[in-house]
């Protein structure tokens, strides 16, 4: 499966999908026009990846502002992961931004919803 890299705009994260490492990363500003157009593909592929390896898989999410269908789409990736989680280590990395309420709620409502995933909560200063 080929890795995934595509880069950030001002309304779209960094993707960093590294399937040969089996690493999975978003990071920035997530506000995309279409949520369903920019993020399904890269659920379906992570379908796809955790459909042909059983290795454990790192994750880390450092999303500075999500809207409402952005996060709709992550959460649908997390279900995703916590689905594989029940049949291997599933570890994800939750960055936020210190005093960031919106993302802190967004982490510890994925952290509730997804009991399956190791999940690791980092707070950084802005």
């Amino acid at each position: 499966m080929s890795d995934i890299h595509i880069p950030g705009t001002r309304q779209t994260p960094t993707v960093d999908f590294r399937f040969s490492e089996n690493l999975l990363k978003l990071s920035g500003e997530a506000y995309p026009e279409n949520a369903v157009t920019f993020f399904e593909p890269l659920n379906a592929a992570v379908e796809a990846y955790l459909a042909a390896s059983s290795e454990p898989v790192n994750v880390e999410f450092d999303l500075r502002y999500l809207n409402s269908a952005a996060t709709k789409m992550i959460f649908k990736l997390g279900g995703i992961l916590n689905k594989a989680a029940e049949h291997r280590l599933v570890s994800l990395r939750f960055v936020v931004v210190e005093d960031d309420e919106m993302v802190q709620d967004l982490g510890a409502d994925f952290q509730t919803d997804y009991s399956w995933i190791n999940f690791q909560f980092v707070e950084v200063a802005l």
